[in-house]
């Protein structure tokens, strides 16, 4: 019930530039009646960052991805190489207090304080797991050859990071990366060089399916992060491309401890990975959660396009299935879609028991949605349906 006092609803759709800000088409699901339902029902709540550093970037134009323990939500930038902690106040169920978190007080990462285009934030047995987007970039067309300057690909070699912090509970509820130096339980990242190699993205070199698309940039339908969870023993990571066919795919690694600070990919039955295709129905995946014995999966387009978002449930999710068919997935969720705005990025759980939430995150958010001067991003809390009101996908 305290999630309940932090909500509220967002204004009515406005217009923009003599058109309308969201974007609907024929089918059921994008009537008037839901339009205007989507539009007057929808409820946020509201995080307040610290101001930006001189020449750094508001934090909350770009988040990718969330994370929630007790009454502590983590959320990341996709520009920074940095992990930002909010805690619910337990009378006015308001998020405050932020703090960042400078991943290079607790890793050697390969390139410094560059951004690490973190894609996704996971909670597992008292630890806070993290990922880049393990993607090439294509730079933007500049200078007297522009086609050259677009030609080129980039690839940034904190991108490649798999770790996680542990956390300690500081408080009812509150938790914070463990500065405890002589605990059992330390940081840990998975080993890679600088150009990449021993990475996730390294190791699908010998994949004859992915092969092909790993040196093809994000948002082209390349190889591209996006979503984590921990199942059992295995990471399991979301790819947002490639898609191939209706397909999108998760890979699934285990992992061996190596030193004191590291860990790598462990061969299992002569595998050190697992591929699993999903019919998604032409979608990428854009994150992952845990509800549950449930996989939560959000859904979206790979590439940098408008498009619809869904968020299915995919139970008991095993890490022997090769092929997941659509009949094995519910569907969730359907967000609103907007022009050229609000891309959901990150999703994560807010509350418990009947009073559970889904909390969502978007990437470019809305101008009604991102205050600047303020420094506040409002982000969308969704009911989710019990498991006997699930729709088939």
């Amino acid at each position: 019930m305290v999630a309940q006092a932090t909500l509220h609803p967002s204004p009515k759709g406005e217009e923009r530039a003599g058109r309308p800000s969201l974007i609907w088409g024929s089918h059921p699901e994008h009537s008037p009646a839901t339009r205007r339902q989507a539009i007057t029902t929808r409820q946020t709540i509201t995080l307040r960052f610290n101001p930006p550093g001189e020449g750094e970037k508001p934090i909350g134009k770009d988040l990718s991805a969330l994370a929630t323990i007790g009454r502590t939500l983590f959320c990341a930038s996709d520009e920074t190489a940095c992990i930002e902690q909010f805690v619910r106040d337990p009378v006015t169920g308001r998020f405050e207090g932020h703090q960042s978190i400078s991943l290079t007080q607790y890793f050697e990462l390969p390139a410094g304080d560059e951004e690490i285009d973190i894609e996704g934030l996971a909670v597992h047995e008292g630890c806070l797991w993290i990922t880049g987007s393990h993607s090439l970039k294509r730079r933007k067309p500049d200078g007297e050859d522009p086609f050259g300057s677009l030609s080129e690909l980039k690839w940034d070699a904190n991108r490649s990071f798999l770790g996680y912090l542990p956390l300690e509970q500081v408080q009812d509820g509150v938790f914070r990366p463990s500065s405890d130096a002589k605990s059992s339980r330390r940081p840990r990242m998975m080993k890679v060089g600088r150009k990449g190699r021993k990475s996730l993205r390294w190791l699908l070199r010998d994949s004859a399916l992915l092969q092909p698309f790993i040196d093809i940039p994000a948002k082209e339908n390349g190889f591209d992060i996006e979503g984590l969870a921990i199942i059992s023993e295995r990471v399991v990571v979301g790819l947002r491309g490639p898609v191939v066919g209706r397909y999108g795919f998760l890979l699934s690694v285990e992992m061996e401890d190596v030193g004191k600070h590291y860990f790598r990919p462990k061969e299992v039955q002569g595998e050190t990975y697992r591929l699993h295709a999903i019919d998604l129905g032409g979608f990428g995946v854009r994150d992952l959660l845990m509800r549950g014995d449930e996989l939560l999966i959000l859904a979206g387009p790979t590439q940098a396009i408008e498009g619809l978002a869904r968020v299915y449930a995919l139970p008991g999710f095993s890490a022997d299935e090769q092929v997941i068919g659509k009949e094995r997935l519910r569907k969730l969720v359907t967000l609103p879609m907007r022009e050229e705005c609000d891309h959901a990025e990150g999703i994560a759980l807010l509350g418990s028991g009947e009073d559970e939430q889904l909390l969502v995150a978007h990437d470019n958010p809305a101008p009604e949605r991102h205050d600047e001067e303020a420094h506040e991003l409002a982000l969308d809390v969704l009911p989710l349906p019990p498991r006997s009101q699930q729709e088939l996908a």
